[in-house]
């Protein structure tokens, strides 16, 4: 709910601003009236709040950009870097996701003694909680708003262990890598 009452305000905002300027008869401010705004969108499904996203399934969502990613038919960024040049390898990304390799003792079936194994790593994408967006909106001469998906980051939420999920309430968060979908590339964070 919070979420929505801060959307409508910035709504607003920007509307007011456009008929304040409008109002000068500063048209070349109209134009200007665009901005870059980021805003993190929980896909996970909770009981009390309407279902935003019915019939979507968000893990073929997920599949599908980690594999336009892996495939490099989209490009990862690394969401931390201001100047957003650090492009992100798929083993950084498998990193952020948690599916690194681990050595394990197992127990050979032929000889009966235990052995270490390594263990290749999974991504799980049902750990992917939400999305960061980040869109550029700006304000016609009309005062219509107009937005335009500039970039999306998958974010992952996940406990350290089983024992965390027991003991914490809120999971930790990890944004694997930003992508953008045009030549705009604002950094997901500002000094």
């Amino acid at each position: 709910m919070n979420k929505t009452i801060l959307l409508c305000s910035l709504v607003l905002s920007l509307a007011f601003t456009a008929c304040k300027d409008k109002d000068n008869g500063n048209s070349e401010s109209l134009a200007k009236s665009t901005q870059t705004i980021t805003y993190e969108l929980p896909l996970k499904i909770e009981a009390d709040k309407p279902e935003w996203m019915s019939g979507l399934d968000r893990q073929k969502l997920m599949k599908g950009l980690f594999e336009k990613v892996e495939n490099n038919e989209l490009v990862a960024y690394d969401p931390f870097d201001l100047q957003v040049e650090t492009i992100l390898t798929w083993e950084n990304i498998r990193e952020n996701m948690g599916a690194l390799e681990d050595t394990v003792e197992a127990l050979d079936s032929e000889s009966g003694k235990m052995k270490k194994v390594v263990v290749e790593g999974r991504m799980f994408f049902n750990e992917i909680g939400s999305m960061i967006f980040i869109e550029e909106w700006s304000v016609d001469e009309n005062g219509a708003i107009h937005k335009e998906v500039l970039g999306v980051g998958p974010v992952r939420h996940y406990y350290r262990s089983e024992a965390d999920k027991l003991t914490e309430d809120q999971p930790l968060k990890k944004i694997a890598f930003i992508c953008y979908f045009s030549d705009k590339r604002p950094p997901l964070f500002e000094i």
